[in-house]
């Protein structure tokens, strides 16, 4: 397969998920809290939106050059990806007083969808991959 189609195919449906998560959370705010969704909550979910494509990308990009590297470079951005979500929501798990553990929860829960996203599409490719040797 060709890098280029993947990128767009896998952006494209990145953009087709994150748009229902989007939907999803508003419609519950508005259900559970008879409100908007507070910000951070949106600003939480274009966090993991953009971690998760340009990890995709910098992924098909070690894979083009180091194809042997590659499920190692899968590994590293997924921890760096980890490290990076822990780091974010770092200032909410040291709050003194109440803890928002609805925010908590909902973030891990759209980096789960995502991961899960992520991991299936990545794994048509090395069963493509594997298909062609």
């Amino acid at each position: 397969m060709e890098t280029r189609s993947e990128m767009i195919k896998f952006w494209r449906q990145l953009v087709i998920v994150s748009f229902i998560i989007v939907g999803l959370q508003f419609l519950s705010s508005y259900l559970i809290q008879d409100s908007l969704p507070v910000m951070r909550h949106v600003f939480g979910h274009v966090y993991i939106f953009t971690m998760t494509g340009l990890g995709y990308m910098v992924f098909l990009q070690v894979r083009k050059k180091h194809e042997s590297m590659s499920a190692m470079a899968f590994g590293g951005i997924s921890m760096l990806k980890m490290l990076l979500a822990a780091t974010y929501l770092l200032p909410v798990l040291l709050e003194d007083g109440d803890k928002d553990v609805f925010y908590v929860l909902q973030f891990m829960t759209i980096y789960m969808i995502y991961l899960f996203m992520e991991v299936k599409s990545l794994m048509k490719i090395i069963k493509a991959d594997s298909t062609q040797e």
